[in-house]
């Protein structure tokens, strides 16, 4: 027999991507959800549960994005800026094999 987490456990990853969604939506932010999330939406049985998001790649879209995930409590994962990523994002690219700009809750690190 499978054991599968309880019913509270769902109820708070759901939570979870419902905060981050609502507020990205209330900050008028261009998004779509994709990664494990996006797939386990759909019906697949994923290990592993994190929130990859594609973005419009604006500055003002990046700015958006990282005042209203400091706003829920989220740190950056790197010391770069929106702005920098914007600015950079060939060099940061290219040079340094940035693929995702990435944040953290530091009261729940599993929050990803």
């Amino acid at each position: 027999m499978i054991r599968r987490p309880s019913h509270d456990v769902y109820t708070c990853i759901y939570m979870w991507f419902l905060d981050i969604v609502t507020t990205f939506t209330k900050h008028k932010i261009q998004f779509a959800v994709a990664g494990g999330y996006a797939v386990s939406l759909h019906g697949a049985v994923r290990g592993r549960i994190d929130l990859d998001f594609v973005i419009a790649l604006t500055e003002a879209n990046l700015q958006r994005i990282e005042d209203s995930l400091t706003e829920l409590g989220y740190q950056l994962r790197i010391p770069v800026s929106a702005r920098e990523v914007y600015q950079f994002r060939k060099e940061y690219i290219q040079k340094r094999n940035l693929i995702a700009w990435s944040f953290y809750e530091q009261k729940n690190p599993a929050h990803i």
